[in-house]
């Protein structure tokens, strides 16, 4: 009866264990970011197709009508205001380079204004400037 309970019950409860860390592992700063993030407008002008923010844990993947377009990893400082993004991009045209940004959600909409990739001077605020891309983004439920 102890070899069952052992094999059966153990490895249920590490993966409930396991599971529960990596939730826990998600900084708070991340939490409410964490999801599908569909953009509604680009520049100003309605997003081209479907244009999608996945962001999951601290990495994240562009999709363009359901394909993979870039992806990378996405750090937020919410010490600062506006709070501060970097998008460091793995792959995809901008691969090797950070896009520096700050960023703004309130509830389901997401505000953010980023900077050309590589480009080292961060955005101070949500008022876009010649060069910069500024996206409003809803949160897929």
């Amino acid at each position: 009866m102890k070899t069952w309970l052992a094999t059966c019950v153990l490895p249920i409860t590490v993966a409930a264990a396991v599971s529960a860390r990596t939730q826990d592992a998600v900084p708070k700063e991340m939490q409410p970011l964490q999801g599908t993030w569909v953009m509604t407008q680009v520049n100003g002008d309605p997003a081209p197709g479907e244009t999608a923010l996945v962001i999951t844990g601290s990495k994240y993947a562009e999709t363009v009508n359901g394909t993979v377009d870039e992806t990378g990893l996405f750090k937020v400082d919410a010490s600062k205001t506006p709070m501060t993004v970097d998008l460091i991009i793995q792959e995809g045209d901008a691969a090797g380079k950070t896009q520096l940004g700050i960023i703004d959600v309130k509830g389901d909409t997401m505000r953010l204004l980023l900077n050309s990739a590589g480009d080292t001077m961060r955005p101070t605020s949500l008022e876009k400037a010649d060069g910069e891309l500024f996206i409003v983004a809803q949160k897929k439920k």
